[in-house]
């Protein structure tokens, strides 16, 4: 068995007292429970408390067959329905999901007209709900690696994610490049940007070997963009040296969005970075020129900030003239 599947088992197994006690009939956790805030608008905030019971009465067999299991199924249906009618979030969710599974499976009384009402909770659930349609993985030994970091994130078991994808990447276990930006996407979701710039140049060292020089560039521009957010600006400038013959092999590179997106990475070096500025301003100045009438606002207002930088007062106006006009006329 992989360590993935041992790690499900066990983080289940530890969630066991939490589904007896429930089943005793202290349920307030699990309840629906208004809370709004700037990120979620009006959510509830005890939505993964659910979510994690659910899936214990899914993978835990120890309660099966407990008198009150199929009343604490309907009790937790109906709290998710509440969320999925007013959660400003919308969407359908992992949670109505396995609970509607678990009603067809204990052949609840009531199913039908609770699915009814879960079909039309919300837009989402209209568009995309669909009871006769659900699957859920059977078991915890079925689990692939994917599949168990995508649980383990959904019910914010961030740190047991974190692990399992770090020893896997120690172990250098990815070789594909669908699955290493697998990898890179988990990394991101869990807020570890150290571990996501390191998976993004393991992405561009694959990609740059495939001979698919736009797709090169393209990933050679995400692990520019992480490390300038992470203001890493020697770094994402070593990249950009690697970056530049590749955007030069490609006809008016400079007028496509990938170029584009190239000169706005460029700007934040020249503005965060004394030392490569003159440099980089020199090569992208006659570019920036070339599209002066075709740039994006965020680009607009970064190369004013760096033509003024850089000492060109009449081109840094000329720009943020043009940047009035592109937000008049958007």
């Amino acid at each position: 068995m992989a360590e993935h599947n041992d790690v499900l088992k066990e983080l289940f197994a530890s969630y066991e007292p939490e589904l007896a006690s429930a089943l005793e009939g202290n349920i307030e956790k699990y309840c629906y429970e208004e809370k709004t805030d700037v990120d979620n608008g009006l959510h509830d905030a005890n939505y993964i408390n659910r979510l994690r019971l659910a899936y214990t009465i899914l993978y835990s067999k120890k309660y099966e067959e407990h008198s009150r299991i199929g009343g604490l199924i309907l009790r937790l249906y109906n709290e998710e329905l509440i969320d999925r009618e007013t959660s400003d979030l919308q969407g359908i969710g992992r949670c109505l999901y396995t609970l509607s599974y678990l009603i067809k499976e204990y052949e609840l009384p009531g199913r039908e007209e609770l699915f009814e009402r879960a079909q039309s909770a919300n837009f989402d659930c209209q568009m995309g709900f669909s009871p006769s349609e659900i699957y859920i993985t059977p078991a915890l030994d079925d689990y692939n690696f994917n599949d168990a970091i995508e649980l383990l994130i959904d019910i914010q078991e961030n740190e047991l994610a974190l692990k399992l994808l770090k020893t896997s990447m120690k172990a250098d276990e990815v070789i594909d490049e669908a699955q290493m930006r697998f990898y890179k996407r988990c990394f991101h979701s869990l807020g570890d940007t150290d571990s996501e710039i390191e998976a993004a140049e393991r992405v561009m060292n694959m990609t740059v070997l495939t001979g698919d020089n736009s797709g090169a560039c393209t990933a050679m521009l995400d692990l520019i963009e992480l490390n300038n957010k992470r203001k890493n600006y020697r770094e994402a400038a070593k990249v950009f040296d690697m970056l530049i013959p590749r955007l030069h092999s490609i006809d008016d590179w400079y007028s496509i969005g990938l170029g584009r997106h190239a000169c706005e990475q460029c700007m934040d070096i020249i503005l965060n970075d004394e030392v490569l500025a003159q440099d980089l301003w020199e090569w992208s100045e006659p570019f920036l020129r070339k599209i002066v009438n075709n740039m994006h606002g965020n680009l607009y207002k970064k190369a004013s900030l760096a033509a003024y930088k850089m000492g060109d007062f009449e081109f840094s106006e000329l720009l943020s003239d043009k940047y009035d006009e592109l937000m008049l006329t958007s």
